[in-house]
């Protein structure tokens, strides 16, 4: 896997995908961001550039911090902090 797709794919230990990749360490998150990882994710498995136990890993990780967010009545939140997980704003 190339080097600048495999840091921007693990920026944070529990797989938060930051709001800017100028930012280091990332400091905010996006449901947006996240989906957009999601994605990116599975394209670079489909592509040849993820193997298929490294997919599975940063999926499962990012459904696991997706479950520990709060929500609004079942809605994520616009930002969260990525070192707490808490809210912004």
């Amino acid at each position: 896997m190339p080097r600048r797709l495999s840091r921007l794919g693990r920026c944070c230990a529990r797989m938060r995908p930051a709001a800017s990749r100028y930012s280091d360490p990332p400091i905010a998150s996006s449901p947006t961001n996240i989906g957009m990882s999601l994605l990116s994710t599975l394209a670079a498995h489909d592509l040849g550039y993820l193997s298929t136990p490294d997919l599975v890993h940063r999926v499962d990780a990012t459904l696991r911090t997706l479950e520990s967010l709060e929500r609004y009545e079942g809605h994520f939140l616009n930002w969260y902090d990525t070192a707490t997980l808490r809210p912004l704003g």
